[in-house]
């Protein structure tokens, strides 16, 4: 049921099974917070047992907003209900929003915006508070055991840390915009998943076809998150699937936002550098060499610097775009190998001998200060540009 014939400038997917009293407070949040009649709601029942029918029915005539309800027979899941209400949506731009969510003031603006105005952005995604106002999701990246996480869960809502806009390689799909071409042409959310990980999958498609997925800390929803009956049934299976096709592109980055985005320097020539660690169990608690790795990866992204860490069961991944090798010295020697420049990073108490096969051994102070910080970035680049391995 459409209950308007002219053409919206966005549309709010929200698939749901059961739960009639969340659907409800999203409802009502809708109404109250987005303020346009340019904005039609797609409800996608799953086949709810309880009130739901009953609710949508109501809401379908009401003249608040806009409303189409796509009703199906049994539970299809989270990614053929977004799909269904993707293909069934008439807005340029599609939110998807999980139904035990609560929208605050000027939540979809900013979404709307980022996509409009910056063409290198295929997704955008809002700042999700517990009820208890603490962070559920401001950006989704990868952690040292290859696995994608909410990296600062239980931040306070107005900790610099995201407090500001910034890509990352995922964002969630709790509250995410795309353009609605765009997304149809990517294939939409992939239905091989059962309520878990669409969003990760659709967020590295989307980084693949050269498009960025950005958090914007303006847009404000509250998500009280997992309240769908067996959202945790198939998490095995879907974190598999992830893993079996993204697992070359699922590497840790989760210092490359350690820092507020402000603080970010804006490098003329950055490099990539990939770093090389002696951790054998990645599982295990982490040794001071991988911890040495990962101070000194957030300060090279901090400088503007693109890096990649990798534990030993990582050495023999793809260096594809390297400039730069740096090998952590610890109980497993690394061996360079042909390609990029590979240097010994040592900490001052150890001389090249320990390097040889190396192209250098560079002496970085731990803990270092800004000075011998400057002095070893000027040394990364010499020998970046000296030339690769033989």
């Amino acid at each position: 049921m459409d209950t308007s014939a002219s053409t919206p400038a966005a549309s709010v997917v929200i698939p749901l099974f059961n739960r009639v009293e969340l659907t409800a407070a999203c409802w009502e949040s809708l109404v109250a917070h987005t303020g346009t009649a340019e904005v039609e709601v797609v409800f996608v029942d799953n086949g709810s047992a309880d009130g739901t029918a009953a609710f949508l029915r109501g809401v379908a005539g009401s003249a608040a907003l806009p409303v189409t309800v796509l009703t199906n027979a049994d539970n299809q899941g989270f990614a053929k209900a977004c799909n269904q209400g993707a293909r069934a949506a008439r807005g340029g731009v599609v939110v998807f929003l999980n139904n035990d969510t609560v929208v605050h003031e000027n939540w979809l603006a900013p979404l709307a915006a980022e996509l409009a105005d910056h063409p290198e952005t295929g997704v955008a995604g809002a700042k999700l508070l517990y009820p208890d106002g603490t962070v559920q999701h401001a950006g989704v990246c990868v952690n040292r055991w290859n696995i994608p996480y909410h990296v600062f869960l239980g931040a306070a809502p107005d900790d610099p840390l995201v407090s500001g806009r910034r890509a990352f390689p995922m964002v969630t799909g709790a509250c995410m915009a795309v353009r609605r071409e765009e997304f149809l042409a990517l294939g939409g959310f992939d239905e091989g998943y059962v309520n878990g990980h669409e969003d990760v999958d659709l967020c590295l498609r989307y980084a693949e076809a050269g498009l960025r997925s950005v958090y914007r800390p303006d847009s404000v929803v509250t998500h009280h998150e997992s309240q769908s009956e067996g959202r945790m049934a198939h998490c095995r299976a879907n974190t598999q699937r992830t893993l079996d096709r993204w697992l070359d592109r699922l590497v840790q980055d989760d210092f490359n936002y350690d820092f507020p985005e402000s603080e970010r320097l804006i490098a003329s020539d950055p490099l990539s550098i990939v770093l090389k660690i002696p951790a054998e169990d990645k599982r295990a608690a982490p040794p001071p060499a991988t911890l040495r790795a990962e101070g000194l990866a957030r300060e090279l992204c901090r400088r503007g610097h693109r890096v990649r860490i990798h534990a030993v069961p990582d050495w023999d991944r793809t260096m594809d775009g390297c400039d730069l090798v740096l090998a952590v010295p610890g109980p497993r020697r690394y061996v360079p190998k042909p390609g990029p420049p590979c240097a010994l990073l040592t900490d001052g108490t150890r001389d090249g001998a320990s390097g040889a096969g190396y192209a250098a051994a560079l002496s970085l102070a731990d803990p270092f200060t800004r000075r011998d910080f400057d002095e070893f970035e000027t040394s990364l680049r010499a020998l970046a540009r000296a030339g690769g391995c033989s």
